[in-house]
């Protein structure tokens, strides 16, 4: 517990690792691990429609249909365009996507989450890839659509 400051208010620190940093962030397609990865965004849901009775205020949920979406954005190193080689060949499918929270970097100290979160029976949606004469980076991108999602 802190020391109070001449406001009165006191402060609780804690310790260093609380919060997982990004540079213990791994991404997996196809069980090969995708490098310089530069953003991802992973998201799940499931359809919620409200339904209403006449004459009545009784509300009911009609739930149903989960799927998600993956959009990874990264730089292309020596390896190629690794996206669209994991994506290619794969008939419309892909097995799984991981993002795992156990990846090496940081304080000695941090906490890092085994879990992670784990994408399957999935599909491309789209590749890209992006340059321009303005920047010296070269991007690519792609978006996956996932049947199932599950921590672990």
């Amino acid at each position: 517990m802190g020391q109070a400051d001449f406001y009165g208010y006191t402060r609780d620190i804690k310790p260093n690792g609380q919060l997982i940093s990004s540079e213990f962030a791994t991404l997996s397609v196809a069980g090969s691990r995708v490098t310089i990865v530069q953003a991802v965004q992973a998201t799940y849901g499931q359809r919620a429609e409200p339904k209403f009775e006449a004459g009545s205020s009784a509300l009911y949920w009609v739930t149903g249909q989960p799927m998600g979406d993956i959009t990874m954005g990264r730089l292309v190193g020596a390896d190629g365009l690794s996206g669209i080689k994991m994506l290619e060949g794969g008939c419309g499918s892909l097995r799984s996507v991981s993002v795992a929270f156990n990846g090496s970097g940081g304080c000695a100290d941090a906490v890092v989450a085994a879990n992670g979160l784990n994408f399957r029976d999935a599909v491309p949606v789209s590749v890209g890839i992006t340059f321009s004469a303005g920047q010296l980076e070269i991007g690519e991108n792609f978006s996956i659509r996932a049947a199932h999602m599950s921590i672990g």
